[in-house]
């Protein structure tokens, strides 16, 4: 004659199976915590995105400042264009360019302006459009600027 098995490898008499807790009740929290670790890991990958685009967008149009510096005075805005559009597609994996880049010389002022546009694809927000300025003395220039407009960027 078999000895009849304790309560505990039996189950409870009411019916309900060995081993089997009660988990009613624990998915949402960890739904809620699964979900909220995602976020921060989006979060974190986003932050990630925009400082490299933006340090992308920042090479590119001080590039542009550089080149335009450094050409003739008849092909300056050309030769900025051309350095911004070469330093957006060097780093095309970051950053592409969303608008053409646009490189404005005022002799008058004695400076060099340029302003890029560069987009990235974010995890949280989606498409991103990016831009950057950067302004630089020029060299050449033998008056000196008196006006508040020159210091303006």
């Amino acid at each position: 004659m078999r000895k009849p098995l304790p309560e505990s490898r039996a189950g409870p008499p009411d019916g309900k199976a060995a081993g089997k807790a009660d988990t009613r009740g624990e998915v949402l929290p960890t739904v809620i915590l699964f979900m909220g670790v995602m976020w921060t890991i989006l979060m974190g990958v986003h932050v990630v995105v925009m400082a490299m685009a933006r340090t992308t967008a920042q090479a590119a149009v001080i590039a542009a400042v550089n080149a335009a510096q450094n050409a003739a005075p008849g092909s300056r805005e050309s030769e900025g264009v051309l350095a911004a559009r070469i330093a957006l597609a060097a780093a095309s994996s970051t950053a592409v360019e969303t608008r053409p880049p646009a490189v404005t010389v005022e002799p008058g002022l004695g400076q060099v302006r340029a302003l890029v546009f560069a987009g990235t694809l974010s995890p949280i927000f989606g498409g991103v459009e990016i831009s950057a300025l950067a302004c630089g003395p020029l060299d050449d220039v033998t008056s000196a600027p008196t006006s508040a407009e020159a210091w303006r960027c």
